[in-house]
């Protein structure tokens, strides 16, 4: 098969989770000897499912590609139990193309199943507490190589896909921006969170400002927002433990001396309407400006225990370099330490 001629079939993390889901259900015998080369002591694949929800002490969960295997005999020789689950193993797949791996969604995965395999690009290093999971790592580099020595033309159209894929503009654009994220200077005190799940989804990193008095700043940096183009953001927030209409938000917010975007593609976001009611009233009445009323109220708070408002800070040029990555960054945390700032001064008055 011509692999090089063919078309590239899907863009981004979803369609390679599925493909992958589709190769292994296809191919069967690949996907066996793939199984035990973690150790996985499997006899034959039962079924292959995509996008599997699953329920874990936290809540519930999908699963990119879910495996339930036949397993092998017990080794001291005893025989089955007439219990199904003591003859079948539960594999879960967690795969990432762009971003880091979810700590907490490796834990719940390991809580769901017998076995879970991580599988990510080579140059995305995993959080260091991983280490205390019982997960198995795989690259899509090697799983990709895996499938061509397979010498089977439909693992290889998979194995192109995967490459093409990996090797796509964006995905190494997304990627390059993990890694930024990964090596910033953040103000003293403040802390990150490499693995962690943004409120606005595609998630990169969390950072957090000191903690004041149950207030803090908060900045969720994203790769894109869905239906919204193929540009990073940033929410830098207020938040406050206690109350959706707290005004020591609302005062650090008005009073908050933003520093100039840094170049011409970053930009802080306009906003045309403000928060529902009463949180919108309320920073209406507290003379909020419109464009620093970004973020989540009262359910962000009864589930999350923490709501914030403030700015969200665009990367408007979809083919941006590095260069305009990292002054986005730096402007990004530098809004979040002046917003800090103001934090500050209001509960010191």
């Amino acid at each position: 098969m011509a692999t090089s001629s063919v078309p590239m079939m899907f863009t981004g993390e979803e369609g390679a989770t599925r493909a992958l889901g589709a190769a292994l259900c296809e191919r069967r015998d690949f996907a066996l000897s793939w199984l035990r080369n973690f150790g996985i002591d499997a006899t034959g694949i039962i079924s292959v499912h995509v996008e599997t929800p699953y329920a874990t002490s936290n809540g519930k969960r999908r699963a990119d590609v879910s495996i339930l295997a036949a397993c092998a005999p017990p080794r001291d020789g005893s025989a089955y139990s007439t219990d199904d689950s003591v003859r079948e193993k539960k594999i879960i797949i967690e795969a990432k193309v762009d971003a880091f791996v979810d700590y907490q969604q490796l834990v719940d995965a390991r809580e769901a199943a017998d076995h879970v395999i991580c599988l990510i690009p080579s140059d995305i290093p995993l959080p260091q507490e991983v280490d205390g999971i019982d997960v198995h790592v795989e690259t899509w580099e090697d799983l990709a190589s895996a499938m061509v020595d397979a010498k089977d033309d439909v693992l290889a159209f998979f194995a192109c896909q995967f490459r093409r894929t990996l090797g796509s503009p964006r995905i190494r654009r997304r990627r390059m921006l993990a890694a930024l994220t990964m090596t910033a200077s953040l103000p003293e005190a403040w802390t990150a969170e490499f693995s962690g799940q943004s409120s606005s989804g595609n998630s990169l990193s969390i950072f957090f400002g000191p903690d004041r008095d149950s207030h803090y700043v908060r900045v969720e940096v994203a790769n894109e927002q869905a239906n919204k183009g193929q540009t990073p953001y940033a929410y830098v927030l207020v938040c406050s433990e206690t109350s959706a209409t707290d005004t020591t938000v609302a005062r650090a917010l008005r009073s908050a001396i933003l520093p100039e975007p840094a170049a011409d593609c970053i930009r802080i976001r306009k906003r045309r309407k403000r928060q529902n009611y009463p949180v919108g009233q309320f920073l209406e009445e507290s003379n909020v400006p419109k464009d620093r009323t970004w973020g989540y109220g009262q359910k962000q708070l009864d589930k999350h225990d923490w709501c914030g408002f403030g700015v969200v800070v665009d990367l408007t040029r979809e083919d941006y370099s590095e260069i305009d990555g990292k002054r986005w960054l730096d402007y990004v945390l530098n809004v979040g330490q002046a917003l800090d700032l103001a934090l500050r001064d209001v509960l010191h008055s």
